[in-house]
């Protein structure tokens, strides 16, 4: 638990440093994705408390709001630039690409996430591991070609993620029509890309809807009402 909150409180309390406030924020995260499920939950949260605090009190540069975020992970400048880019270094790079054009995703865990840290070092123990072509995927992209985008998934950690509930959910996916299944972030979350929500819904009622989640493809990162 005071992992978790030290995740939210920190955000804050870099920003409101740098603003050189010395108020106080009240601030409520309500968790609409499964924790630890490798999609950058955490991530999207403390840019989703930079976005808010920035809105609320401001005074912070560009500069200076980008490195708070780098430093908070490396996914967070991603969460808060929104929509779709290609991320190069430790993710701080990014070069913003067109929307996946729509389509329904169907996402599901297929097992419990240790730490990310153990994950990588059981990566880097492997002979050989799948490179994605993120230039491939990125021209499909610019090409408005949601098929070749679909067939140009991958991800590294995938080998570390074969088991038989893996191996049982792609073949749904897959009967049930998917375009490609992939891995999000370093698992444990397979998704299936799927042009017909009606296929979606299928594999998800075959899946057990309440570990199998449907959404869709978005422009906007953080949303601050």
């Amino acid at each position: 638990v005071k992992e978790v909150l030290e995740r939210h409180v920190t955000p804050a309390r870099r920003y409101c440093e740098a603003a050189g406030y010395c108020g106080g924020v009240h601030i409520a995260i309500e968790k609409a994705i499964p924790v630890c499920g490798g999609m950058a939950g955490g991530s999207a949260d403390a840019a989703a408390v930079l976005a808010a605090l920035d809105r609320l009190i401001g005074g912070v540069a560009g500069e200076t709001l980008d490195a708070i975020a780098l430093s908070l992970g490396a996914d967070v400048p991603f969460a808060r630039l929104g929509g779709t880019a290609l991320a190069a270094g430790v993710g701080e790079r990014l070069t913003p690409l067109p929307a996946l054009p729509d389509c329904t995703f169907l996402l599901y865990a297929v097992g419990e996430k240790p730490s990310t840290g153990a994950l990588f070092a059981r990566l880097d123990a492997l002979a050989d591991y799948p490179h994605p072509d993120a230039e491939r995927v990125a021209a499909a992209l610019r090409a408005g070609d949601l098929i070749a985008a679909a067939q140009g998934f991958g991800n590294a950690f995938s080998p570390l993620w074969e088991n038989a509930a893996a191996d049982n959910a792609r073949r749904v996916m897959k009967d049930a029509g998917a375009l490609s299944v992939s891995l999000t972030g370093a698992g444990p979350t397979l998704f299936g890309t799927f042009v017909d929500e009606a296929d979606a819904r299928r594999a998800q009622a075959t899946l057990g809807s309440e570990m199998a989640f449907l959404c869709r493809p978005t422009k906007q990162s953080v949303f601050v009402e």
